[in-house]
């Protein structure tokens, strides 16, 4: 008797167990949502579905395959990448005035830690916070282009907790200070 005569031993069978458990408990979920036909119910089941297939595929496309004809790795996967890596930029973008912590990223989006920031550095060379903070100065310097606000006013916009802090991330980003950068597109475009 060896660990690798049985698949529980090699570890792959647990995440299977894992995960139809969390499939039967949504599916529950669901089933008790069904007798009640108020106005969505409809579209919540679906919501759900589609909640429950989209965490069993990322949950079998992050972890190491369940059999050996899974191993060879999928062209779908790096469209599939490229298209998650673009939701998550949109999400990004349209929750540029907040604080966003990694953890709160994951949640929303239904991904794991790990495999969000590995996506992120092999597509774009960074981590999400560090991508989140670049389009935080990317849209500074517009917002300062279109000269509609002050510097404290574009820290607010942008949740930034304080002015000093936004101008030190931009300095870290751009090499000047908010008002160096101002004065150099106004002297440019003159």
């Amino acid at each position: 008797f060896s660990h690798s005569d049985h698949p529980f031993f090699d570890n792959t069978i647990l995440p299977y167990i894992i995960s139809k458990i969390y499939s039967r408990n949504l599916i529950y979920s669901i089933l008790e949502r069904y007798p009640h036909t108020a106005f969505g119910s409809e579209q919540i089941i679906k919501i759900s579905l589609e909640s429950m297939l989209i965490s069993l595929f990322r949950r079998y496309s992050e972890e190491e395959p369940l059999f050996a004809y899974e191993q060879a790795e999928h062209p779908m996967l790096h469209r599939n990448h490229d298209i998650f890596l673009s939701q998550v930029i949109q999400y990004l973008n349209q929750h540029i005035s907040e604080h966003l912590t990694v953890a709160q990223i994951c949640k929303d989006n239904m991904i794991g830690r790990s495999h969000l920031q590995n996506i992120f550095h092999k597509k774009k060379g960074c981590g999400v916070m560090e991508y989140f903070s670049w389009l935080k100065i990317e849209a500074a310097k517009k917002l300062i282009r279109e000269n509609r606000y002050n510097y404290s006013q574009i820290a607010n916009l942008l949740g930034y907790s304080s002015y000093q802090y936004f101008s030190l991330q931009f300095k870290n980003y751009t090499r000047m200070t908010p008002s160096q950068y101002h004065r150099s597109i106004k002297s440019f475009s003159e």
